[in-house]
C-alpha cells in the first residue's frame, strides 16, 4: 500500500479537473501530480525510508505535494502549526529528529538549524509532462505521517499514523457523508491538524473532488468563498459557525450559501442554540460527529442512508470501528441511559504515540484505544458525548493542555502556585483561566505576565482570565483541587467584569 500511487490512480482519471483551487488558482488533478513528482525527485537524494520531513507552513496547495511525495517515498511527513513560538517547534524539532525542514517563507526564521532546509515554494505549477512514476509499494502499517497534538501529560502527543490509517479513514469519512467527485469541498481548518489536512483534503482527493482552500479562516472570506464558488461541503469547529452566524446578522447582504449540501462539526461540542440560530439563518442542517487524531472517525451519521439528524447526538458508530461503554469498575455498559468511558478498536488506529512507550500502552490496551471521553448511547443506537475525563480544554475545536501552560507557569520566579482550567466562552466554547498564586514579597501584574507567556507559548494558548489569589483551593491529599476552581469562577469577580 502507498498513498503516493493511490493518489496518482485518481489524477490519472481527474487529470484536467480542478484539484484544489486557492487565492483566486487553481491546480489541475495533472498539474499536483506534477508537482508530487518534483518534490519526490528532489526529497529522493535527501531522505531514505522512515526519515522524518518536517513542514511548518500556513495552508497552501504545495503542503498536500509534499505529504504525498514524502509518504510516497516511505518517509514520514510532519507538519507543524505555525502559530507555535519557537520553544514549542524546538521541542517537536528534538523528538521527531527531522532530516529535512520545509518551510513557508513567513516561517524560515523560525524553523531550528537542520542539515537540509528548503522553500515549500521550490516548485511551479507547470504544463509540463507528467512522467507518471510509481512508487515502491509498502506493508499497509507503514508510517507516513506525525501529527503533534496538545497531550495531558504537558507536552504534545505525537500521532504516528500509517499508510493504511488513512486510506481507510479517508474512505470511511467518505462514504458516510456521500462525498462525489462534484463536490467543492472548502477547507479553512489548518493542514497542520488532521481534520485540515486528512479529514479534508486528502480525503476530497482520493474521491477526486475539488478544494476550495483558504490561507486561514476568516469568516467573511470563507461566507463569500462559499457564495462565489459554489462550495457543497464545510468542515468546521463550533466557533467557525458562531463567527459566520455573527457576520451574517450584522451583514447589510444576505450570503448565498444555497450550494451547501453538508456542514460538519467536530473538535467540541456545538450548543443547540447554534444550531438553531444557523439552520434559521442560512437553512442549514449543521451535522455533528466524533472522532479522534488517534482512531479517526468512531461516530457520525450514514448520509447514504438518510439517518435522521438528532439534535445533541454524533451519530451511529461507523462500520469497521468496534465500540464499548465502560464502566468506573471497567465492566461493559450494555444498557441504553447509562454513561461510561468510550474504547474503541478499528484499522483507523494509530501505530503508537511517536516517542511515547508509556503513553501508548496506557492508552491503547489489548488492541482497544481508551479514549478518556465520556458518553452513552440511546435505545436506537445513537451516541452522545457527555464529557471528558481528560483535564484538556478544547478552545475552539484545537485541544490545549492546562499542564503545559502550568509548566511555564511554573518558570516565572514571583510565582508560587499556579493552575490552569477551561472555563465556559460564548465564541470558543471554552476560555483558559488561571488563577495564580505569588510568592511572599514578589510583584506581577497582568500585563507583565501576559507577555512571559507570549514568550513561551503560541497566543492561543496564553489565558484570557487570570486572576491573582491568596491561595488555591486543596483537596484532602493537599492537590489543587480543579473542580472547586472551576466552580469558583462562577462567583469570581473577575467573571463578573469579564
Amino acid at each position: 500500500m502507498n498513498i503516493g500511487n493511490f493518489f496518482f490512480e485518481i489524477a490519472k482519471k481527474r487529470l484536467d479537473s480542478p484539484a484544489i483551487t486557492f487565492e483566486e488558482k487553481t491546480v489541475s488533478y495533472k498539474q499536483l501530480a506534477i508537482l508530487v513528482e518534483k518534490w519526490s525527485d528532489y526529497l529522493s537524494s535527501r531522505i531514505t525510508k522512515d526519515d522524518r520531513v518536517l513542514c511548518v507552513s500556513e495552508n497552501c496547495p504545495e503542503i498536500m505535494a509534499i505529504y504525498l511525495a514524502v509518504a510516497g517515498l516511505g518517509g514520514v511527513f510532519v507538519p507543524i502549526n505555525p502559530q507555535l513560538t519557537k520553544e514549542e517547534i524546538n521541542d517537536i524539532f528534538e523528538r521527531s529528529t527531522p532530516t529535512v525542514g520545509i518551510f513557508s517563507e513567513k516561517n524560515k526564521d523560525i524553523l531550528p538549524q537542520i542539515k537540509v532546509s528548503i522553500s515549500v515554494n521550490l516548485f511551479s505549477v507547470s504544463e509540463e509532462k507528467w512522467v507518471c512514476k510509481e512508487f515502491e509499494e509498502f506493508e499497509a502499517d507503514k508510517g507516513c505521517l506525525i501529527c503533534f497534538t496538545s497531550g495531558s501529560t504537558g507536552k504534545a502527543k505525537g500521532i504516528y499514523i500509517s499508510h493504511q490509517n488513512e486510506y481507510t479513514s479517508c474512505f470511511q469519512y467518505s462514504e458516510y457523508w456521500d462525498i462525489q467527485k462534484s463536490d467543492k469541498v472548502l477547507v479553512s481548518l489548518p493542514q497542520s491538524f488532521l481534520y485540515g489536512l486528512t479529514t479534508g483534503c486528502l480525503m476530497a482527493l482520493f474521491v477526486g473532488a475539488q478544494i476550495i482552500l483558504e490561507k486561514k479562516f476568516h469568516p467573511i472570506e470563507t461566507l463569500n468563498n462559499i457564495e462565489k464558488h459554489q462550495v457543497t461541503v464545510f468542515m468546521g469547529v463550533p466557533t467557525m459557525y458562531t463567527m459566520m452566524l455573527d457576520v451574517q446578522s450584522k451583514a447589510t447582504k444576505k450570503y448565498n450559501t444555497s450550494s451547501i449540501q453538508l456542514m460538519l462539526t467536530a473538535g467540541a461540542p456545538l450548543a443547540n442554540e447554534i444550531f438553531d440560530e444557523f439552520k434559521s439563518l442560512f437553512s442549514i442542517e449543521i451535522v455533528n460527529f466524533y472522532a479522534l487524531s488517534e482512531i479517526r472517525p468512531i461516530f457520525t451519521y450514514n448520509l447514504k442512508q438518510s439517518d435522521e439528524i438528532k439534535r445533541g447526538s454524533c451519530g451511529r458508530k461507523v462500520k469497521n470501528v468496534e465500540v464499548k461503554l465502560l464502566a468506573v469498575d471497567g465492566k461493559e455498559i450494555i444498557k441504553a441511559g447509562l454513561e461510561g468511558e468510550i474504547v474503541a478498536k478499528s484499522d483507523t488506529l494509530m501505530l503508537r504515540y511517536y516517542d511515547d512507550l508509556e503513553l501508548t500502552e496506557n492508552t491503547i490496551r489489548d488492541g482497544w484505544f481508551y479514549t478518556g471521553d465520556l458518553g452513552m448511547f440511546d435505545a436506537n443506537g445513537y451516541f452522545y458525548i457527555t464529557g471528558r475525563k481528560k483535564e484538556l480544554v478544547i478552545r475552539g475545536g484545537i485541544n490545549i493542555s492546562p499542564v503545559e501552560i502550568e509548566e511555564i507557569l511554573y518558570k516565572n520566579p514571583a510565582i508560587l502556585e499556579a493552575v490552569i482550567v477551561g472555563v465556559p466562552d460564548e465564541i470558543f466554547g471554552e476560555e483558559l483561566f488561571g488563577q495564580i498564586v505569588l510568592k511572599e514579597g514578589n510583584s506581577l501584574t497582568d500585563m507583565e505576565l501576559r507577555e512571559f507567556l507570549n514568550e513561551h507559548l503560541a497566543s492561543y494558548k496564553v489565558p484570557k482570565h487570570i486572576e491573582f489569589s491568596n491561595e488555591l483551593p486543596k483537596n484532602n491529599s493537599g492537590k489543587i483541587d480543579k473542580k472547586k476552581v472551576k466552580a469558583g469562577w462562577g462567583k469570581s469577580v473577575l467573571q463578573q467584569h469579564n
